[in-house]
C-alpha cells in the first residue's frame, strides 16, 4: 500500500480525504491531526463519500508519529502555521512528493525558506489550484493558445478577495504562463474585513494589473448580495464567460480560422471538480507517472507573491498593524 500523509483534517483536509477515497491505488491514508475531536467528523466525511472500499486509515496526533517512508504528503492547514509544519515534516521525512494547500505562506521569507528546502531536498512540490484539472478550462487554454493578447477579469460577491484571488491568477497563469504581475490596488476598499475564519482579514473592492501590460487580470469582489463568480477570458480573436455559480460558459465572440474564413462558434460544457471529488486525480497522476497538472511550487511562489506584495502595500496604506511580516490570509 501507498503511504499517503494528510496533515491537517479541518473543511479542507476532510475534503482532501473525501477526494482520496476514489483512487485505484491500495493507499494507506495516515491523518494527522492534533485536535482529536476532528478524528470522529473525518471518520463522518469518510461515511459521507459512501466508506472505504481499498483503502486504510490511521489517526496520529503528532508528524513524528509518521513512517518515514511517504509517497505523498498533503499539508492542508491554515497558512499561519503552513511553514513550520511543512519544516517538522521535512526533518522527520522525505515524502516523494508534496502538496500544498493555498494561501501557501503569510511572509516573503517563507517563500525563499521553505523554496530551499525543497531544492535541497528535491522533493516535487506542487500547489492545490484544481481548476487546471476542470476539462472546460482545459479546452479553453487550448483555444486561447495562439493569442498574443489576454484579459482575464473576475466579479462576484464576497467571495474573498485575499484569500482566493490566488486561485484566479493561478487559472490565468495556466492560460498564459506568465509569472510576473505588478497589481494596482487603488479600488481595493480601504475598511479592513473579519474573515469567516478567526484572526484572519478579508478584502472587498477590485485588485488589477496595469492597463498596458499585454497580459490583463483584474478581479473584484463586491459587498452586495447575490452576484454570481463570473470569469470573463478574452484574445483578439474571442471571448468566453464562464458562470461559475450557475455552471454556465457562453462563447460572446467568434474565432476566424486559417482554415474558414467564416465565423466558427466555440462551445464549452462546464464540468467543475469539487476538491472531494478530484484529490485522488493528482495524488493518482503522482503514482503513476511522477508528475500531475497542478501547479509547481516554484511557479506558485511566485504568483503568491506578487499578490502578497500588493496586499501589504495596502494594509500599510491604511495603518493595518502588521506583525512580523505576515499579511494576515489564509
Amino acid at each position: 500500500m501507498k503511504n499517503i500523509a494528510l496533515i491537517g483534517c479541518g473543511n479542507i483536509g476532510r475534503r482532501h480525504l473525501q477526494g482520496l477515497l476514489p483512487s485505484v491505488h491500495h493507499l494507506n491514508i495516515l491523518i494527522v491531526e492534533p485536535i482529536e475531536s476532528l478524528w470522529q467528523t473525518a471518520q463522518q466525511a469518510i461515511d459521507e463519500a459512501g466508506g472505504i472500499k481499498n483503502h486504510r486509515i490511521e489517526f496520529y496526533s503528532s508528524i513524528n508519529q509518521l513512517p518515514e517512508n511517504i509517497s505523498v504528503a498533503i499539508v492542508a492547514t491554515n497558512a499561519d502555521v503552513r511553514k513550520n509544519v511543512v519544516l517538522e515534516l521535512l526533518n522527520h521525512c522525505t515524502p516523494q512528493y508534496l502538496i500544498l494547500e493555498k494561501v501557501l505562506f503569510q511572509a516573503e521569507a517563507d517563500y525563499v525558506e521553505v523554496g530551499k528546502l525543497l531544492y535541497q531536498k528535491d522533493i516535487p512540490t506542487f500547489v492545490n489550484c484544481t481548476r487546471r484539472y476542470y476539462q472546460h478550462y482545459q479546452q479553453i487554454k487550448k483555444a486561447f493558445s495562439a493569442s498574443l493578447f489576454l484579459e482575464m477579469k473576475v466579479t462576484g460577491s464576497n467571495w474573498g478577495l485575499a484569500c482566493n484571488t490566488i486561485h484566479l491568477l493561478d487559472l490565468f497563469n495556466f492560460m498564459n504562463d506568465y509569472v510576473k504581475y505588478n497589481f494596482n490596488t487603488d479600488e481595493i476598499n480601504n475598511q479592513i474585513q473579519e474573515s469567516k475564519r478567526k484572526g484572519f482579514i478579508e478584502l472587498l473592492g477590485t485588485i488589477k494589473t496595469d492597463e498596458k501590460d499585454l497580459f490583463q487580470f483584474s478581479a473584484t469582489s463586491n459587498d452586495v448580495a447575490g452576484e454570481p463568480l463570473i470569469i470573463n477570458i478574452k484574445s483578439e480573436h474571442f471571448e468566453v464567460t464562464i458562470n461559475e455559480t450557475a455552471g454556465t460558459i457562453e462563447s460572446r465572440k467568434v474565432m476566424l480560422t486559417e482554415d474558414s474564413t467564416e465565423p466558427q462558434q466555440l462551445n464549452f460544457n462546464y464540468n467543475a471538480l469539487p476538491l472531494s471529488k478530484a484529490s485522488y486525480l493528482f495524488v493518482d497522476d503522482l503514482l503513476q507517472t511522477n508528475t500531475c497538472k497542478l501547479t509547481d511550487y516554484f511557479t506558485s511562489a511566485q504568483l503568491h507573491l506578487s499578490l502578497l506584495k500588493a496586499y501589504m502595500q495596502h494594509l500599510q496604506k491604511n495603518n493595518f498593524e502588521i506583525k512580523n511580516n505576515c499579511c494576515p490570509i489564509t
